[in-house]
């Protein structure tokens, strides 16, 4: 437990530094003890510094630009091209 909390705390510190994918690591290492733990205060606490991390947009656009076959910035500009404009 002392570890996990330990990890939250520089996980905090790292996003807050702005060093997000370094915070990502420390974070989800402290979330899967604290799951494991049934320490739920702390695991809400740790799922909100993730999502401050930008980890649940970041997952969120990923399925989505799957869905939408978009695997590339170009992809994005062409659809975005192509939006009102199929003649229809």
């Amino acid at each position: 437990m002392e570890l996990a909390r330990t990890e939250l705390l520089y996980g905090e510190w790292l996003r807050r530094q702005r060093q997000k994918v370094d915070a990502r690591v420390h974070l989800r290492a402290a979330l899967a003890v604290f799951e494991r733990l049934d320490a739920s205060p702390w695991a809400e606490r740790t799922r909100s510094e993730l999502q401050a991390s930008g980890q649940t947009v970041g997952c969120h656009l990923h399925k989505l630009y799957a869905k939408l076959g978009i695997a590339s910035r170009a992809d994005l500009r062409q659809l975005e091209q192509n939006d009102g404009h199929d003649g229809g």
